[in-house]
C-alpha cells in the first residue's frame, strides 16, 4: 500500500503539482525502494506511465523520506544505500506489537553506515526536514523515549490510512 500510494503520487502528477513538498514513507517505503528499477523501466517504455508527469520516478525519488522500520539490518543497509542515508529517519512503531524492540541496536548493526549517517538517521534528518534546530537527546536511550522524540519531530507530516496528513 505504501509503494502503491507513492507510485500514484509520482505517475499521477501530484508531486509535479506540489513542488517543494516532501513526503515521508513508513516502513522503509514498503516495496518501493526494492523495485525502483522496474518502475523506472516502465516509465521509459510505457507511454501511459508518462501521461501525467514529465518527471521520471528517479527524479521524484528525492522527494521522499523513509523511516527505518524494516526489522532487518541488511534491508536497512540497502534502503540507506538506495535512497541515501540523508533520506532515512528512525522509526519504531512503538507502542504497537509490530514495534522495533531495539531501534538503536538495529541501526548499530547496519553494515557500512558511518557514525555521521547514524546520527542523521537517529534525528538529524527529521530536524533538517522540519527545518528545526538540533535538540538535546532524550533523557534516556530507551526505544520509547526515542520513539516519543521521533513522533514529536515527524508528527507534523505523516501518512494515515494512505492519506497525507499535515498536523
Amino acid at each position: 500500500d505504501t509503494a502503491l500510494m507513492a507510485v500514484h503520487l509520482m505517475l499521477g502528477g501530484a508531486l509535479d503539482r506540489l513542488p517543494g513538498r516532501d513526503m515521508i514513507l513508513a516502513h522503509g517505503g514498503g516495496h518501493l525502494p526494492y523495485q525502483y528499477g522496474r518502475l523506472e523501466h516502465g516509465y521509459r517504455v510505457r507511454p501511459e506511465a508518462r501521461a501525467n508527469t514529465a518527471q521520471s520516478p528517479e527524479a521524484h525519488l528525492r522527494r521522499f523520506h523513509f523511516d527505518s522500520l524494516t526489522h532487518d539490518s541488511r534491508s536497512l543497509a540497502f534502503l540507506s544505500d538506495r535512497v541515501g542515508a540523508d533520506r532515512v529517519m528512525i522509526g519504531t512503531d512503538a507502542p504497537f506489537d509490530m514495534a522495533e524492540t531495539d531501534p538503536l541496536g538495529r541501526l548499530a548493526a547496519v553494515p557500512g553506515l558511518s557514525e555521521s549517517d547514524r546520527a542523521r538517521i537517529l534525528g538529524g534528518n527529521a530536524q533538517a526536514l522540519l527545518r528545526e534546530r538540533p535538540q538535546r537527546a532524550p533523557a534516556e536511550d530507551s526505544p520509547n523515549a526515542i520513539a516519543a522524540a521521533n513522533h514529536v519531530h515527524m508528527g507534523r507530516a505523516y501518512m494515515l490510512r494512505g492519506q497525507l496528513q499535515i498536523a
